[in-house]
């Protein structure tokens, strides 16, 4: 009873932070509204803290029912006060979850998915937690409240998609992007001659090559119908070649500038 106190204020707190940390991480302006709602809401949080600090002494909130399971021996028994506490946690999520769609509202659609990703992570807790505490009956699935477990995992996850998705995840997105809209057909051949990335445009340009994975080098170029006349620059391993491509019945010349 008294670790069950004890981790049911530390979520109150918890989510207070979390709270406050979705704020400045959607960059969100608090007005005086928001700031009467927080104070609000810090107020009731101390109230809930001693609620439960009190609750192992006298069971004013939540109380304990054994029912004989090999495990999780006992069952929660949840009164109003409990229920306030879930509506209030509930509540806040809620609260972040506007902020987070909010901020999905007014940015562009390529700078969505870090915000996207943390609101999927904390709609999996939740609906984990959900499953421990109102599905009847008594199964593995919810004689034990595994949202413990997807809460510590949804930290690293938080973090993730705070800081490094930012540096990271972004920055190969947009890499992803250039490399698609560039006008100019590119292929990629790794350190033993074998194909591991082209974009569309090149596909567009050489519709007779059937680009494959892991397609060899050497058959890339004898589909092209490279031209044996090549122009070497040795100083920067830079190579010039002529190849022509069939569009319509007609021969149509390409450059194409091959790098080692």
């Amino acid at each position: 009873s008294v670790m069950s106190s004890i981790y049911f204020a530390s979520i109150d707190w918890t989510l207070v932070c979390l709270l406050v940390f979705a704020r400045y991480f959607t960059k969100h302006q608090m007005t005086r509204k928001d700031r009467i709602i927080m104070k609000l809401i810090l107020a009731y949080m101390v109230f809930d803290t001693i609620i439960f600090l009190i609750n192992p002494f006298k069971e004013i909130a939540i109380s304990y029912e054994y029912r004989g399971t090999m495990i999780a021996k006992y069952k929660y028994h949840m009164m109003p006060l409990y229920q306030m506490h879930l509506a209030s946690s509930y509540l806040i999520l809620i609260l972040v979850f506007v902020l987070l769609v909010f901020r999905i509202s007014k940015i562009p659609a390529d700078y969505r998915r870090q915000y996207r990703y943390t609101l999927w992570g904390l709609l999996a807790a939740i609906m984990i937690n959900a499953v421990f505490l109102f599905l009847p009956g008594f199964s593995i699935i919810n004689l034990l409240d595994y949202s413990i477990c997807a809460y510590s995992i949804i930290a690293a996850f938080f973090y993730w998609n705070c800081f490094n998705y930012s540096t990271h995840g972004m920055l190969n997105h947009f890499r992803n992007l250039i490399f698609e809209n560039i006008d100019q057909g590119i292929a990629l051949f790794d350190y033993e001659d074998h194909l591991i990335l082209y974009n569309q445009r090149i596909t567009r340009l050489l519709p007779e090559v059937p680009f494959e994975a892991e397609m060899p080098l050497q058959d890339f170029m004898e589909k092209c119908g490279f031209s044996s006349k090549i122009e070497v620059d040795k100083l920067s391993d830079n190579y010039t070649l002529q190849c022509y491509t069939n569009k319509g019945n007609k021969m149509n010349p390409i450059r194409c500038d091959y790098r080692l």
